[in-house]
């Protein structure tokens, strides 16, 4: 017996969910910040960053942009409100992965699959690297304070899409 795709794992470790949406080996991951040692090892520069987020403070967010290994893994950080969901865009990278952290508040983010995105809404963008679509979503869930979600190539987001005021951190790790 075959599996649908998404195929949605819950898994109960340390009192927090883990949600797990797989994809042929792709994965986009839900988490608690405590948990961050699980993923050390899916990434070379993971531990590095789950260790930079650990340090985060409320003071860091007069930042920008922070560089933990240049171009290879940088931090960049948003301070407002989500954009609401009038107009939900999705965005896929190719040369980087995202943690998108949310230190306080929380973020409404929508997600689908890059493989069923087919209403192209702006092009790649090899400079700023980013493709935006403008497909529905197959999905919606809220991180939640001191939580984060990993975003692989593979997976199209749509982050701000609620309306919360949130300090949010997005580390891009280059593949």
């Amino acid at each position: 017996m075959s599996l649908p795709s998404p195929v949605f794992y819950f898994i109960r470790v340390h009192m927090f969910s883990l949600i797990f949406i797989t994809f042929k080996k792709k994965i986009m991951v839900l988490d608690n910040l405590s948990n961050c040692e699980f993923y050390y090892k899916q990434h070379s520069l993971f531990a590095k960053a789950f260790e930079f987020l650990k340090t985060v403070s409320e003071n860091d967010f007069e930042n920008t942009r922070v560089e933990l290994d240049g171009e290879n893994c940088f931090a960049l950080f948003f301070k407002g409100e989500g954009k609401g969901s009038e107009k939900i865009v999705l965005e896929a990278h190719r040369k980087y992965i995202d943690i998108q952290y949310v230190f306080k508040g929380s973020d409404l983010m929508g997600y689908r699959y890059l493989n069923d995105c087919v209403e192209l809404n702006t092009a790649y963008n090899e400079k700023d690297d980013y493709v935006l679509f403008s497909d529905a979503l197959s999905t919606k869930f809220t991180v939640g304070e001191k939580s984060f979600v990993i975003f692989y190539p593979a997976d199209a987001h749509a982050p701000l899409i609620g309306v919360e005021d949130m300090l949010k951190v997005v580390v891009k790790i280059r593949v």
